[in-house]
């Protein structure tokens, strides 16, 4: 029975929304395009930008390297920064983390392990100290809904930098 109140109601409010505006369309239609004539003349117009010529203040290639950088990478500064260490890879480094899905995590208190699909439709177990993913990403820790990795990047000049990335639980 309430339904059928309801369907009454919505019908008879839809009827009536239907009766709202009866005036004819034609009026409405030429102020319209009259209102749209006078705003686009009362738009301003945009003065023509004028094109600077390029020179060149140094003689170097496109592909060198800036004179702040020559000198970063000539310096003793470099020689001191920090670097990986050489190691074998990891069947895990071939994927990209974009490509890497954490599905779960098992285990009790800090002995965690983290159940990753990788892209040939497989889950693998990876565990605190592991590598995974292609920029050497070292798991530094396993949460109960995510994997903290620290991944290792060159930073162009010598040196080597590490972030912070987080698989999250999907």
């Amino acid at each position: 029975m309430l339904v059928r109140i309801n369907i009454v109601l919505l019908s008879s409010v839809i009827l009536f929304g239907c009766l709202a505006n009866q005036e004819p369309l034609e009026p409405f239609v030429t102020q319209t395009l009259r209102d749209a004539q006078l705003t686009h003349a009362r738009m301003p117009l945009f003065t023509p930008i004028q094109a600077i010529k390029f020179h060149s203040v140094t003689q170097g290639t496109p592909f060198s390297l800036p004179e702040a950088a020559q000198e970063h990478s000539s310096s003793s500064a470099n020689l001191s920064c920090w670097q990986p260490k050489q190691r074998s890879k990891m069947p895990l480094e071939r994927y990209l983390l974009s490509e890497l899905q954490l599905k779960g995590v098992m285990g009790k208190g800090e002995q965690l392990t983290g159940l990753v699909a990788i892209p040939i439709n497989q889950v693998v177990a990876v565990k605190v100290g592991q590598y995974i993913g292609e920029n050497s990403g070292l798991v530094k820790q396993i949460t109960p809904d995510s994997l903290v990795i620290h991944e290792t990047l060159p930073d162009g000049l010598g040196c080597w930098r590490q972030r912070k990335m987080t698989l999250a639980l999907k």
